[in-house]
């Protein structure tokens, strides 16, 4: 929580508090919203964290709609709404006299009760906070009279005058003023003179809560603080009472307030003199008659005065079709009402109208002069205290504003304006006359609240006393602010949500709500909402629908859209059977209510049929003659305040349960029942707020709840047939249908731009952030997010320019941060003060190279020091986001439960024993961060271990036993015996850190923070495929044992002209047919490539899976009965591990494509060797070390902040431990895990095996210096060529600096490297000039990147490759020592796969010691030494031709490498499938074996290791 949070104003459509700055803003509210899909960065985009997480939505004035009100979101981050008008401040200019009291002192009932209300929009020339300023009501003024107040005895009341609801007065429909008794004089005795009764006396609550702010709180305030003894009753009639205390009037037009104080040395405007009007002899204006038709007459006057900025436009009650009044100059005004004045020097309403025109004016000293005239004649009048307040205020003194608020507040607790007033002085931050800052006053507002609400409302919500409608979302919108300042006092968002719901329940319940019984509550508009939405765009046949109907006792084959065109009571339909209903719904949605998609069309007819039994109007808003009559509109209502307000306390409440980490009050009571909180919940708060105000805004929050939805529906077209709509369809439409409300939306226009870039439409997205940039050129999230879709379309230096200027608005960002980092690193720019992460050394701003003083230093520093701290700071609010969410959803008893439906047998004492242990732990408070604990993990973790237990019990029963199982019984006992345990539909998506898995490869993070990012992207994507609708009930069918064949299945979306294609592409036409199957699922569409071609030749089944759903894929995985599922893509772009977290497939595995832990818990096994991935790396081996150590089962031992994993063989991603980095369980190959098909695609002529060694070293020597001079024409012979073929974002700061050491050590040498990026030739230049020096620096040199074929043809040219460090070269690797180069590595970390993929390939060579170092110094001593062997002679060949050859130590090593290589495992891609095969069939017997005993541990191995059979080289040559 901030220090200075935005804390509401007092009525809706106004902006939210600037915490620095003054209570109103203008414009638009800030607020956030829940995480949603990546749309930024290559597959995996923009996630922004509020600056204000919890933040109440702000309120402001109902009668001043500036601006929009609803939430603003970018597709993954949370922002304000954009207002591209200037922060302003308003005042509520009161005009009308005093309302009925409703309570107050005994003595204090105003003269004046006939009131008429405005409203304000803003301008651009005001300067104080809001308030109001009273003026005097027409309908008053034409009755005015002068007779003073008669005593009233404060014992005794009229129910039925006081406006109580009452059986007897079911309607409150009161005849007008008009139809009153003639008898009534209106002049010697006004309607609103007051006088004692003789009915029942009721008491009113006391104001003890005022007592609370006493003379020490308000000094100044100079009315007692006790509370009152009784109401005062008016002499009137029901009619006159009602029109006394909510008068008919029409809705104001556009008010100001007043105008900008001028400044002190400017002089005042000095107004006209006193005249009469025009051809008006001012003796006339002494009868009452021409005072009250003149003073009509200065009301039109002065609405059209207060027209221009500065002035207050009045409502009145003259002819509307009256003709336009010419502006008149504020001195012809002043005359008119001076004269009146004059002559009527005691009337009040003349004298209030005096005040507003001075105080417009600025003559503030002359409206306090009128002010304290009124109050001299009538000391309590409070409209006249209430513009003194203003003065007051304008004049900086508070403390007496206050006390003159206050006052007029307890003389009348149903005087809107003054409450307002008060609440927005008390709420903002102020000056005191030593210059000092008092903080907002948040406890006395509230209880100023606290004491008004208890005056109108009951604990409940329910009304004590009548509120006219037309008044109604006044007491609403107080309500509201209730809330929002209680959750900012508590610090907590929730504890406002009470207030929150009465202010919905009050406009939600029809009139007789306290006589029913049973109010209606705010979860029965709820149900009924969603009760609308699926009958909406559910098939009439649906089953769905007919439970529903059932429920609420309709007959299934009426229950159709036609009743949405009926006038059919729906809240008091569903409120009649709403915990049945309730329990229908949930069951649906697997705990949450089921989501419903609605176009926008559809959304905005909700009304419609919600509110069709009140004439489609909100149901406070409504009247009727009898409980028999229809209910119609109360009469002169414009539900347009009341629908603004709604909406906006709507949008509050959908924030709440939109935002994450909210699990502590993660529900909405029910009648003693809960609807979870989820994200179809805050969907149908949405739906409501947006069809009572819709707002471009509104429309862009639901595009990005809907963008994250994979939930699919049907709807009826424009033509009447149904289509089938997804969310991401949905979120479209809604940004098209906000966007054209306002085409100039930033947020909008980002957001869509989001969806395009996703749907591979970059032109589009491109235009589309441009175009957010105009409307709002300092838009951090635009300018992210159109920084990476350009640097994803390759022109990176472009986007650094964006990520720039983005830093600038947003320095703390952490996707700008990341992507920024991410980009400079791409081209190698380390300017800037890149710094530097974990033990590598230092680039500081000066552009210096240093090593750190000690091993032990990984301060970090930088800008890459800001990434690594911004990343770990997200990763660590995962865990308080996550607190309680555990026990919010079940107890433990529940909890065993699942354990005991997934095992189908009652735990045993140790079982039930061990599972107590690990959850209780969640019902005890402690620091989850502290111990990382992750709550949301080990629910999802345990979701996907009790299927995976139910799925090999089913395997069990299906094929390991022969005895009679539930499973060949009836359909339903068999769903129910192996039912899959869903996910909890009220969980919330895991949110996802900026950095992305990938890009962890190159930078030098401890593994734990590499383990971690894994994790938390594997735990977004199980949360969206476990929570999929399309999932059955039951778990998948496994395949039958492999008696026959055993059927593989790989999944990949770079079967295409691709270095995976390259590398694996003779594996699948290798695979034994006899024993196996395979099949491909190819999620990328065809490049009509060679390789593309072959793969769909060579493969048994090929899927082209490219344009199906994730539901049809997996559908087809089941279908073709795999055994084991091949993983070929991890966090790479394009992969499709929604299709594994769906689990299709009893055993999947990782291979090739994603050198990392994917940390999930739907891989099981990472293909690797013990050089590339070490058995300790991997969290299951140490696991299983420990087991046997100790001898005894794997138990959580207690407290699961140092757990080892679940009661069963998982271990958990979340661990403080830091010495490992893989989740998975090993399968380990016996030489090098890395696949090539380098002897199948690239073997040369003059390698054929026909030909001598001799023959081809001669030729392979002559080859290379061909070539040698091709590319290098301008080199001596001699020269020593280094060369790096790797994508320039693996070169790291150290790996250059050593290189460039190197090439000072190495005279006249050159290092060789490819523009890959073409942008990062300049920086590493620039690089090598500054560290190296000049001569130095011309010895680097650059090519461009070359076709496949070629690129392993001149990669021969090279002496000797050198590795990068932290991210090592992979297909690279293989290509160099292929064509014969030797490369030089450095395994820089002990448990990071990726830094040592090229330590396994060369050690696969027979060669690896020759090649493999283990510390920079080495690396670059190793270099040196090899370079400095080279020497060449001149000699005769067999020909009689001279020839250059070489010798040393490097060049034997290339010799050895070439005549070699065909009897290399590196190169064996037979072998390689065998051993594959091999491992495939021990890992599916482990499973099998498993399936015996479900729970038990898979293995005691942590892994499965593959034993080659044949010799290390097939002819027999030492390694």
């Amino acid at each position: 929580m901030p220090a200075s949070p935005i804390v509401p104003a007092v009525s809706p459509g106004e902006s939210s508090l600037d915490p620095e700055g003054p209570y109103f803003l203008a414009g638009s509210v800030k607020t956030t919203s829940a995480p949603l899909p990546r749309t930024a960065d290559s597959y995996r985009g923009l996630h922004y964290e509020d600056s204000f997480p919890s933040t109440p939505l702000t309120s402001v004035s109902a009668s001043s709609f500036s601006g929009d009100t609803s939430a603003s979101v970018a597709h993954s981050s949370f922002t304000s709404v954009y207002d591209p008008s200037p922060a302003s401040t308003q005042y509520n200019l009161t005009s009308y006299p005093n309302q009925a009291l409703l309570t107050g002192d005994s003595n204090l009932w105003p003269r004046h009760s006939h009131s008429v209300e405005h409203g304000n929009m803003s301008t651009s020339r005001i300067i104080s906070p809001s308030a109001s300023l009273s003026i005097p009501n027409l309908q008053s003024l034409l009755h005015a009279h002068s007779t003073p107040y008669l005593p009233i005895s404060p014992h005794e009341r009229d129910h039925s005058r006081m406006g109580i609801y009452s059986s007897q007065h079911p309607s409150h429909s009161f005849p007008s003023l008009l139809e009153q008794p003639a008898s009534l004089n209106r002049h010697a005795q006004p309607f609103n003179i007051l006088r004692r009764t003789s009915s029942n006396t009721t008491r009113v609550p006391q104001d003890a809560s005022l007592q609370g702010l006493a003379t020490h709180n308000w000094p100044i305030l100079g009315v007692p603080a006790q509370g009152v003894s009784g109401v005062y009753q008016p002499q009137m009639n029901q009619a006159s009472f009602r029109e006394s205390l909510h008068p008919r009037h029409q809705p104001s037009n556009s008010i100001n307030i007043y105008r900008e104080l001028p400044p002190q040395s400017a002089p005042r405007p000095s107004p006209a003199p006193p005249i009469a009007p025009s051809g008006v002899h001012s003796g006339f204006l002494g009868t009452t008659i021409a005072r009250d038709a003149f003073l009509v007459y200065a009301h039109r006057l002065y609405n059209n005065y207060t027209s221009t900025p500065g002035l207050t436009s009045v409502s009145h009650l003259s002819d509307p079709d009256a003709g336009t009044i010419s502006p008149t100059q504020p001195g012809q005004l002043l005359g008119l009402l001076s004269s009146i004045q004059a002559q009527h020097p005691r009337h009040l309403p003349t004298l209030l109208l005096l005040s507003c025109v001075q105080f417009s004016i600025g003559d503030y000293a002359k409206c306090a002069e009128a002010c304290n005239k009124i109050l001299n004649i009538d000391p309590n009048y409070v409209e006249a205290m209430s513009n003194l307040g203003m003065v007051m205020r304008a004049k900086g003194a508070n403390r007496d504003a206050e006390a003159l608020w206050l006052k007029a507040i307890k003389l009348r607790p149903g005087y809107w304006d003054a409450i307002d007033n008060l609440l927005h002085l008390l709420c903002e931050t102020q000056r005191t006359p030593t210059g000092s800052t008092q903080s907002p006053r948040y406890t006395d507002a509230l209880a100023l609240l606290d004491y008004v609400l208890s005056v109108f409302l009951r604990e409940d919500g329910l009304l004590l006393v009548f509120i006219s409608p037309v008044h109604l979302h006044r007491l609403q919108n107080l309500l509201h602010t209730s809330g929002n300042i209680r959750s900012t006092i508590h610090a907590d968002v929730w504890a406002g949500l009470h207030d929150h719901v009465r202010a919905l329940e009050l406009m939600f319940r029809p009139p007789g709500s306290v006589e029913s019984g049973v109010p209606l509550q705010l979860s029965d508009v709820i149900l009924a909402t969603t009760v609308i939405g699926l009958l909406t765009n559910h098939p009439p046949d649906s089953a769905l629908l007919k439970k529903i109907a059932d429920t609420l006792g309709v007959e299934p084959s009426a229950f159709t859209q036609r009743m949405l065109e009926r006038g059919i009571d729906w809240l008091t339909l569903v409120q009649q059977s709403s915990s049945r209903l309730l329990d229908v719904l949930l069951q649906e949605g697997g705990g949450a209510l089921p989501v419903v998609l609605l176009t926008p069309e559809s959304a905005l007819r909700i009304p419609s049929a919600l509110f069709s039994a009140f004439s489609h109007k909100l149901p406070a808003l409504c009247t009727r003659a009898s409980f028999e009559d229809m209910w119609r509109p109360a009469p002169d209502v414009n539900d347009t305040d009341a629908n603004r307000v709604t909406s906006t306390v709507l949008l509050t409440i959908a924030k709440l349960f939109q935002d994450p980490g909210q699990s502590k009050h993660s529900y909405l009571s029910s009648r003693g029942k809960r609807i979870p909180r989820s994200i179809s919940l805050t969907i149908i708060f949405y739906y409501l707020a947006l069809s009572l105000q819709p707002a471009a805004s509104t429309y862009n929050n639901m595009g990005i709840i809907f963008y994250s939805i994979k939930h699919s529906s049907s709807a009826l077209n424009v033509h009447g047939h149904r289509q089938l709509i997804t969310g991401i369809t949905l979120a479209e439409l809604y940004y098209k249908k906000g966007l054209s409300i306002d085409n100039n939306h930033p947020h909008l226009l980002t957001n869509y731009a989001s969806l395009l870039k996703d749907q591979g439409r970059t032109l589009e997205a491109i235009g589309m952030y441009q175009k957010a940039l105009d409307a709002k050129p300092d838009f951090d999230i635009a300018l992210a997010n159109l920084a990476n879709v350009i640097k994803d379309s390759g022109a990176i230096s472009k986007s650094i320019a964006y990520y720039q200027r983005a830093l600038l608005v947003a320095p703390r960002f952490p996707d700008v941060i990341c992507g920024y980092v991410n980009a400079l690193s791409a081209i190698c720019d380390w300017r800037w003060g890149r710094g530097s992460i974990g033990n590598e050394p230092l680039v500081d701003v000066k552009f210096r190279f240093s090593f750190r003083p000690n091993k032990g230093d990984r301060v970090p520093s930088g800008w890459m020091g800001d990434m690594e701290i911004i990343s770990k700071k997200q990763l660590i609010a995962a865990y308080s986001a996550g607190t309680g969410t555990v026990r919010a959803l079940g107890t433990v008893e529940s909890w065993i439960q699942v354990v005991r439906h997934a095992m189908d047998v009652e735990p045993n004492i140790n079982q039930r024993r061990r599972w107590e242990i690990t959850l209780n732990v969640f019902y005890t408070d402690f620091d989850r961060a502290q111990k990382a604990v992750n709550e949301v993990a080990f629910v999802i973790h345990l979701v996907e271990s009790m299927n995976q237990v139910v799925q090999r019990r089913l395997y069990r029963d299906l094929y390991l036993t022969s005895a009679p199982r539930i499973i060949s019984g009836p359909e339903e006992p068999r769903k129910r015996h192996y039912e899959r345990v869903r996910l909890p539909g009220s969980l919330e998506a895991p949110t996802i850190p900026a950095l992305l898995p990938f890009h962890c490869f190159t930078y030098a993070l401890d593994e734990r923070v590499h383990r971690l990012v894994a994790h938390r992207n594997a735990l977004r994507i199980s949360h969206l495929a476990l929570t999929a609708p399309w999932l059955p009930e039951t778990v998948y069918m496994p395949p039958p044992p492999p008696v026959q064949k055993f059927n593989i299945g790989y999944v990949s979306s770079d079967f295409n002209n691709h270095p995976l294609s390259h590398l694996m592409l003779s594996v699948f036409r290798l695979h034994e047919r006899s024993r196996f199957t395979v099949f491909a699922y190819a999620t990328s569409a065809s490049d009509n490539s060679y390789y593309r071609r072959r793969i769909e030749e060579d493969v048994d089944f090929f899927n082209d899976v490219s344009s199906n759903s994730t539901e049809s894929i997996v559908n087809q995985i089941v279908s073709d009965q795999i055994h084991v599922l091949v993983n070929l893509g991890g966090y790479t772009k394009g992969a499709r591990n929604d299709i594994f977290a769906a689990r299709p497939c009893p055993l999947q595995i990782s291979l090739m494509g994603y050198t990392g832990t994917s940390a999930a818990g739907w891989c099981d096994y990472l293909v690797g060797d013990d050089r590339a991935s070490p058995r300790e790396a991997f969290g299951p081996f140490r696991m299983a070390k420990k087991r046997r150590r100790a001898r005894v089962s794997l138990g959580l031992q207690g407290n699961p902040a140092a757990q080892e994993g679940l009661p069963i063989n998982q271990v958990d991603p979340e661990s403080q431990e830091g010495d490992w980095s893989l989740t998975e369980r090993f399968l380990h190959f016996p030489h090098s895990y890395f696949v090539t098909d380098h002897r199948q695609s690239f073997r040369e002529d003059h390698c054929h095996k026909r030909f001598s060694p001799e023959h081809i070293w001669s030729e392979e020597e002559r080859l290379r210096y061909s070539l040698r001079k091709e590319i290098f024409p301008d080199i001596p012979e001699d020269t020593v060529i280094f060369a790096c073929f790797s994508q320039l974002y693996k070169i790291c700061p150290s790996a250059f600096y050593h290189w460039l050491r190197i090439l000072q050590r190495v005279p006249g040498s050159i290092l060789w490297l490819l523009r890959f990026p073409s942008a990062g030739e300049e920086h590493l230049m620039r690089t090598a000039l500054a560290w190296g020096g000049t001569e130095v620096a011309s010895r680097v040199r650059f090519t461009d990147v070359a076709p496949k074929e070629t690129h392993i043809r001149r990669c021969r040219v090279a002496d000797l490759a050198l590795d990068t460090f932290q991210c090592n070269a992979h297909t690279t690797a293989t290509d160099v020592i292929w064509s014969g180069t030797p490369l030089l590595t450095l395994p820089k970390e002990p448990f990071k796969m990726c830094s040592r993929v090229a330590s396994s390939i060369v050690f696969a060579t027979g060669f690896g010691k020759s090649m493999v170092v283990y510390d920079e110094q080495s690396y670059e001593d190793r270099a040196v030494a090899l370079a400095n062997s080279i020497s060449y002679r001149l000699e005769e060949n067999d020909q009689g031709r001279v020839e250059r050859r070489g010798a040393g130590e490097l060049m034997e090593l290339r010799r050895n490498l070439i005549l070699h290589r065909d009897q290399m495992p590196l190169f064996d891609t037979p072998r390689w499938t065998r051993n594959f095969e091999k491992g495939l069939e021990e890992i599916w017997k482990r499973w099998a074996d498993s399936c015996h005993s479900p729970l038990s541990n898979l293995d005691d191995e942590g892994g499965v290791t593959i034993t080659d059979d044949d010799p290390f080289f097939s002819e027999g040559l030492p390694s």
